[in-house]
This record gives structure tokens, sequence and C-alpha cells, in this order.
């Protein structure tokens, strides 16, 4: 069996598949013409629809509004081109779904999205409570936009879950955590492991702007570095320029002389 581990303060929280799911859930219900959060929506496990399954519900039509299709693909009645699965999937997961969008606007955004994942069967698709715990910190971060009256799509969910990481496994017993080294400041553990010390050190980093003194002038040139052959050719030039400056300077000074 595989050795649980926790991660702290290690995987973002929108990195994770569940709190992805659930964003696409949101976009769709709150936002009906959005096609890319339908089709991700669609193929969450608490809907499940295979890739072709999902191409005869839209018809091979990109034009095609999801929304309105759910209707037709749910009365389907052992008709093509649906398989027996993805026709049970729809009669099961579609009227949730119409029901949903029919409700917006009539309860808060954390109700709406939260209900209809529950209804899905969201929370059996979960591997471990500590997802449960992840849910619960995105439906709360929904209450907070919509109690600051802050837009509630994709830039800003993004832009707000930047600092909010997954909760540790909490069927792991925490001998075992994956930290950064700076999470891991003034901890104490028995054994540490620092994986990829015998790597060689990382070089220094590409310099932004080139610049340098002309001979003799109160004068920089400056310039901005874009690879290495920019930069070789740049110092190339720079010395060529300098060593022309310092030439012109002597040859004036000889004929002041």
């Amino acid at each position: 069996p595989r050795y649980r581990y926790q991660a702290i303060k290690f995987t973002p929280l929108a990195d994770t598949t569940l709190i992805q799911d659930l964003v696409s859930l949101t976009l769709a219900l709150l936002q009906p013409a959005d096609r890319l959060a339908w089709l991700a929506t669609l193929r969450a496990p608490f809907v499940g629809l295979t890739l072709a399954d999902l191409d005869a519900l839209v018809a091979g039509n990109a034009g095609n509004i999801i929304l309105d299709a759910l209707g037709t693909g749910a009365d389907a009645q052992g008709q093509e081109p649906f398989s027996v699965d993805g026709r049970e999937r729809l009669q099961r997961t579609a009227p949730i779904l119409l029901n949903a969008v029919n409700r917006r606007g009539r309860q808060s955004t954390r109700s709406l999205v939260e209900s209809a994942w529950i209804s899905l069967g969201g929370p059996a698709c979960i591997e471990n409570d500590s997802e449960l715990n992840d849910a619960a910190t995105y439906f709360d971060l929904l209450d907070s936009l919509e109690n600051e009256s802050l837009p509630i799509d994709r830039d800003t969910l993004d832009l707000r879950m930047k600092d909010l990481f997954a909760e540790p496994d909490a069927d792991a017993n925490g001998k075992l955590q994956v930290l950064t080294i700076y999470s891991a400041k003034g901890l104490q553990f028995d054994n540490v492991i620092l994986p990829g010390l015998n790597r060689a050190p990382r070089g220094d980093d590409s310099k932004l702007l080139h610049w340098f003194e002309l001979a003799g002038q109160d004068q920089i040139v400056m310039s901005p570095m874009r690879n290495s052959k920019e930069k070789e050719l740049q110092k190339k030039e720079g010395d060529l320029i300098q060593f022309i400056s310092t030439v012109e300077k002597e040859r004036s000074q000889l004929e002041d002389g």
C-alpha cells in the first residue's frame, strides 16, 4: 500500500483536482454560457461523461449551448448517440444541474454550489477527509467574495486562492511530513531529508540590463539582455566601444601636447 504523508502548506489549493472541479461547477452555474466550465463540469467525477458522450451532447457543434443540450440529453430514452452509461449519467445529473441554474440569484452562491455538489455526489468522489476541509475552505471563499460584493469569476478566484494551500492528508499519521525549507524553520525532527544536495549549485541569474561607463566621460551605456549570445555580443561591442573611447582620449591628449 502507498505510504501516506502530510504535505504542509505545500500544494496550492487551486492546483488540486477537487477545487478545479468546484471552480468549474461554480462558473457553469453562475455563467451558463461559459462553455469551458460546462465541459469541465460534465467531465468531473461527480458527472463523469466520456469524451464520446460529450461530443454527442453538443452534436459536434462548437456553438451549441451546453445548458440547452442538457435537457435534450436527459430526455433521451434508449436513443443514440449516447452510450448506455452516458445516458444514465445524464438522466441522473442533468435535472440537478438545470435546477441549480434556475435557482441563481435566489440563494447565496455558496449555498447554490455546495448543494449542487452534494446532490451530484461530490463528497463520495473524494479520496480522504482532508479534501472535505479543502471544499469547506473553498465554500468559505465564495461566502467571503459575496460578502465583499466582489465578482465571482475565474480571475478573482485565482487571485484569492493564490495564498491558500490544500490541507495535509488527514489519513496520514504525521510521521512523514513534506515541507519547504522555509516552512520547516524552527521545527525539530529526529530525521531530516534534503533532496538534491548532490546537484550542482544554480548559476547566476541572467541580468536584465548590461551597462558600462564610457572611459573619460561621465556617461553610461545601457542595454537590455535577452540571451547568452546577445550578452556575449553586447560585451564584445562594449569592450570595443570602450577601447575606441580610450584610444580617442589618448590621441586627443597627444595632440594637445
